[in-house]
């Protein structure tokens, strides 16, 4: 018997019977557990892509030529099984984020304050009129930090003005808020 001509391994029962079902539950925790941080624009999900796209690929790409027999029968196209391991990748590597962020949260080492001058201003989003971002860079040399702010405070913004954000420093450096627990504003200056 060699490599090309194995007999055909199913997956595990709980992953051909709720394989959905577990997939769906990774992403609903993943977006509910994003209601509990206020964090700067794409904290979290730029992490995730950076440190975990390769170990999804290599599971993806492990699962992939275990079954992969499997994947091509199953009475399906032959494509799609590969075309829908692939894409799954993908969204595993995305809905890391939020994941991360809870890590991230485990062990924070208290407060920081990040202040600089802005740099630029954007609107993420076109639908409903977007958010509001402005990017400063953090004079204590940690880099560019964008933060949302008031639609008011955003067009009142000069560049060059300085914005300062209080955040606690998570375990993995990512700064957070706790979205309900935390008092005060963030950033006083773009109101919010």
């Amino acid at each position: 018997m060699n490599w090309f001509h194995r007999p055909e391994r199913r997956p595990p029962r709980l992953l051909t019977h709720y394989g959905g079902a577990l997939y769906l539950l990774w992403m609903l925790l993943g977006i509910a557990s994003l209601f509990l941080f206020w964090t700067p624009f794409n904290a979290g999900f730029d992490e995730a892509m950076r440190w975990l796209w390769l170990p999804w690929a290599i599971i993806v790409a492990g699962f992939m030529a275990r079954y992969w027999q499997w994947l091509l029968g199953s009475g399906r196209p032959r494509w799609k099984g590969p075309v829908l391991a692939i894409g799954t990748c993908g969204v595993l590597i995305l809905m890391s984020g939020p994941y991360v962020l809870l890590a991230n949260a485990v062990g924070a080492k208290g407060w920081a304050t990040y202040r600089g001058a802005a740099i630029h201003k954007f609107v993420s989003g076109t639908r409903g009129g977007g958010s509001p971002v402005v990017v400063f860079r953090d004079s204590a040399g940690r880099g560019d930090i964008s933060v949302q702010a008031s639609r008011r405070r955003y067009e009142m913004l000069r560049m060059g003005e300085t914005v300062e954000c209080r955040f606690r420093t998570g375990s993995l450096g990512i700064p957070f808020r706790w979205r309900y627990r935390d008092k005060g504003p963030a950033c006083e200056a773009l109101g919010m």
